[in-house]
């Protein structure tokens, strides 16, 4: 995998995909790096060995036994550059939201030596696609500070809803 002292990638030659069992390694590696930027303040702790759920979350996903989440991964020059997950969450129905389907874009990660190129673009895009393609009412996610301004480009707000965390470990 490249990292940000690698020659920076040509936009025309990014590619995104849904992930496949051979990916499940690279996309490991790119939520490795998500989460010991800094930026992941959401991902700080120690707890349980959350590397080996998320390659079963994964696997899970690519065999079909999870139909309610779809990962992306970015490649360009046959090197993986970039990630994110999308997931349907099934609340209960409202007049704002009729269905109860709300879409979550969450791990969007780019590497260093892509980023300014539009892979968070392309990588927000196709996961926010696959949300509307099953019925989802609205899109939610969590911003870095240094994503907030292509997020805000591809039309997302910031809410007036505070959301809140209570630790359970």
């Amino acid at each position: 995998m490249p990292d940000n002292s690698t020659t920076r990638v040509a936009r025309s030659t990014i590619a995104v995909r849904r992930t496949t069992r051979t990916d499940v390694e690279a996309v490991l590696a790119l939520r490795r790096n998500l989460l010991t930027t800094g930026e992941a303040h959401w991902a700080r702790g120690d707890a349980g060995d959350w590397e080996a759920i998320y390659r079963t979350q994964l696997e899970e996903e690519i065999d079909g036994i999870v139909s309610t989440q779809a990962t992306f991964l970015a490649v360009a020059v046959a090197a993986p550059v970039g990630t994110a997950t999308a997931i349907i969450d099934r609340r209960l129905a409202n007049p704002a939201n009729p269905n109860g389907l709300e879409g979550w874009i969450q791990g969007v990660y780019v590497d260093g030596s892509a980023r300014g190129l539009g892979v968070g673009t392309a990588l927000t895009r196709a996961a926010g696609d696959w949300l509307v393609d099953r019925g989802a009412d609205s899109i939610y996610l969590d911003s870095t500070p240094s994503a907030l301004r292509m997020y805000t480009r591809l039309g997302y707000v910031i809410n007036d809803e505070p959301h809140l965390r209570k630790e359970l470990h």
